[in-house]
């Protein structure tokens, strides 16, 4: 009886043995599994990050992302080097223009004042313009041929009825200002203004010196349709507003003025007023310029020097063939429809005019008009 109450107990507890190790058999595996399960959520993780990238959708994105970036990095060279190429042309014709004075020395001269204006950016070239007039031996050096005054200059009574600048002649007169010479007395000055409205003409404000009280008689001497120069009207003072504006080219940086000025006497006798543009003027843009150069003609400029040389803030410069008694006429555009500038200062070779646009936006008056 004892002998098999033990074979009993040693059964159980083999049997109990075994499924001990069956259940650590089973969480072995169960952790196994666990193990596996894990392992393969996070190689699911990882190959949806690659994916992402891997995606056709996002590989066009980037692709055309850089081409985009490519082709900004192109445009910018190209036009880098566009404008680098137009400044190089700008320059190589004012060099050339600067020298068709058919003499050495005066085309030497032409040159210097273009190296200490600024008109010449490129330092290479600058420098090579330094060295040559260092160098250079008087009556010797390069210079073309001057070209005929006479095809730069002519009577606007001679322009025929069709020339697009015709009409804008009728709207320019001779200012007569009387100044003080000291001992010598007073005589007239002569300089250039033309109508902005029906009342109202403007000019280059140095022309009216420092006394504008109403002590003097300014007259506006306005010319009919065949040239003729009619009686002069008188001008009020003081000028209804002077616009000054920073000088930002040649030799001078003092302040550069234009007045307005309004005439006793609506006076619309053959033509009417001209319009100031509110553009910049363009480099290399042709012009058209009318004035009194100290003769009894009213003169127009117009060939092929006639055109912008350079632009800064307030100014630019020109090739018009102008000279004294040109201070305050209008710089037109080549049809005649715009004033692009008043003449400041300047001479036969290379003159300068103040930005119309930068007068409109600067005057109370001529905005309103």
């Amino acid at each position: 009886m004892a002998a098999i109450e033990d074979s009993a107990n040693k059964f159980e507890r083999e049997k109990w043995l075994s499924e001990q190790e069956f259940k650590r058999r089973e969480l072995a595996i169960s952790e196994r599994a666990q193990s596996l399960s894990e392992q393969d959520f996070l190689f699911k993780i990882e190959d949806a990050k690659r994916s992402r990238w891997a995606s056709p959708l996002i590989v066009a994105i980037l692709v055309a992302a850089i081409a985009a970036v490519g082709n900004a990095v192109v445009a910018f060279m190209n036009g880098r080097q566009s404008e680098a190429l137009e400044n190089t042309r700008a320059e190589a014709s004012r060099i050339l223009e600067m020298i068709k004075t058919g003499d050495a020395d005066r085309a030497a001269a032409n040159l210097r004042f273009l190296a200490e204006s600024g008109l010449i950016e490129n330092s290479e070239r600058l420098d090579a313009i330094r060295r040559f007039l260092a160098e250079r031996a008087p009556g010797q050096g390069p210079s073309l041929p001057s070209p005929s005054t006479t095809i730069g200059l002519q009577p606007t009574r001679t322009l025929p009825a069709f020339d697009p600048l015709r009409p804008s002649t009728l709207a320019v007169g001779r200012l007569e200002i009387p100044m003080a010479f000291g001992a010598s007395g007073t005589r007239n000055v002569n300089c250039t203004a033309f109508r902005v409205a029906a009342d109202l003409v403007i000019t280059a404000s140095y022309c009216l010196g420092r006394d504008q009280t109403s002590e003097r008689r300014i007259e506006f001497f306005p010319i009919a349709a065949d040239g003729s120069i009619r009686a002069g009207i008188p001008i009020k003072l003081p000028p209804r507003e002077t616009i000054m504006l920073p000088g930002t080219l040649g030799t001078s940086s003092e302040n550069i003025g234009i007045t307005v000025l309004q005439m006793d006497t609506v006076s619309m006798v053959d033509g009417g007023w001209l319009t100031l543009s509110d553009a910049p003027p363009l480099l290399e843009q042709p012009l058209g310029a009318i004035a009194f150069l100290n003769s009894p003609d009213q003169m127009l400029a117009r060939d092929t020097r006639c055109r912008v040389f350079s632009v800064s803030q307030s100014q630019f410069a020109h090739g018009c063939q102008l000279g004294p008694g040109a201070g305050g006429a209008p710089i037109l555009n080549s049809d005649g429809t715009r004033v692009v500038g008043i003449e400041s200062w300047g001479g036969v070779d290379l003159g300068w005019a103040v930005r119309a646009d930068q007068v409109v936006a600067r005057s109370e008056i001529l905005r309103r008009i």
